[in-house]
């Protein structure tokens, strides 16, 4: 299966318009001005630059050469680096996107994610998993406001609104928004993992279209993360970050690397939020930006939509590993079961 071109190319138009682009002046400006006090709900504001993976190295040397570029240019432009002060922090995991074959949950704005933790040299643990599900809109920030996604009453739940921020090609910022739902449920409650499986705890999502029989698959990519600190803003905080990357399969070549950083909602002060942003822009826009990845731009720093472009939709490639199973076959994947572990912050982020 390949990802429907037409569907790629009105996706290119709606990020093309985004409402939350920026010519000029700070991102953050334009979305007060813009969305007025609704912008308060925005909680979090997370910076994304995806980089070249083709450099020849494993995953593991390719995160470390990514962490040493970016010291280097960070320090010529007078950001300190801070190292973690628990040390280096190495994450591995699988992270399993369930959608029809054709992608309709994706094409609606809905992503559902399993991640699959577990330590380097091992397989992850079929039993430990954390569920998240997101809407997400590239061109309607209202659509999230008003967003009836929601766990059912009782559920332990963890709800994140979210910004998520990148370059454009001129240098400015854009973003695109999401609302991202972490729950802790049983792998008895998921079932056979059909569309009604996951309804029974987001019923919003039995509301697109989709027969509640609808079989999902996965698509899954094998991340390999780092968590190393961060730098130093003009106004004296810490910016964290973290670099990523995803392969083709356990061990395999990297395809897409991520490096991002966390930054505040919009009840932090003016200062501290021009100071995120010109950090991300000074790095980013200038030195750094000679490692972005092809298309880069287009996809505003999301690797699930590289996931699901059909210039990864290879044999070799995660995405095949559902597409291209044979018919009548769901592809290799195993059923996990047992409790999961309670969501964290960061177990919502992409």
């Amino acid at each position: 299966m390949r990802t429907n071109k037409l569907f790629l190319a009105s996706l290119f138009v709606l990020l093309s318009v985004s409402v939350a682009m920026a010519a000029s002046g700070y991102l953050f400006e334009k979305n007060k001005a813009d969305f007025k006090s609704d912008i308060a709900k925005v909680e979090s504001r997370s910076y994304k630059f995806l980089a070249n993976p083709d450099s020849g190295k494993d995953a593991e040397a390719l995160v470390e050469s990514l962490l040493d570029k970016l010291k280097n240019v960070a320090q010529k432009e007078g950001f300190e680096y801070v190292e973690r002060k628990k040390g280096l922090d190495w994450r591995y995991s699988e992270k399993r996107y369930l959608d029809t074959p054709k992608l309709d949950l994706y094409k609606k704005g809905y992503v559902i994610r399993e991640t699959y933790r577990f330590k380097k040299g091992a397989g992850p643990e079929q039993d430990k998993f954390v569920l998240t599900v997101k809407e997400m809109s590239p061109n309607d920030f209202m659509r999230l406001v008003n967003s009836k996604l929601g766990p059912v009453p009782g559920s332990e739940s963890l709800v994140k609104f979210e910004e998520n921020i990148s370059l454009k090609e001129d240098g400015s910022l854009q973003s695109y928004f999401e609302s991202a739902i972490g729950s802790k449920v049983s792998n008895e409650e998921l079932g056979s993992r059909t569309l009604g499986d996951y309804g029974k705890l987001y019923p919003e999502l039995l509301s697109l279209g989709l027969d509640a029989s609808t079989q999902l698959v996965p698509v899954t990519g094998y991340s390999v993360q780092l968590k190393y600190g961060g730098f130093k803003l003009a106004d004296g905080t810490v910016a964290e970050g973290d670099i990523e990357v995803w392969t083709e399969g356990p061990g395999g070549k990297p395809w897409v690397a991520e490096l991002a950083f966390d930054g505040s909602g919009y009840d932090a002060s003016v200062e501290h939020m021009k100071a995120e942003e010109d950090f991300f822009t000074k790095v980013f826009a200038g030195d750094m930006k000679a490692l972005v990845l092809k298309d880069g731009y287009v996809y505003m720093g999301s690797k699930v939509r590289t996931l699901f472009d059909e210039k990864h939709d290879s044999s070799a490639s995660p995405a095949a590993a559902s597409a291209n199973a044979p018919k009548g076959e769901k592809p290799a994947t195993a059923a996990p079961s047992g409790a999961t572990q309670k969501p964290k912050g960061n177990d919502l982020d992409s």
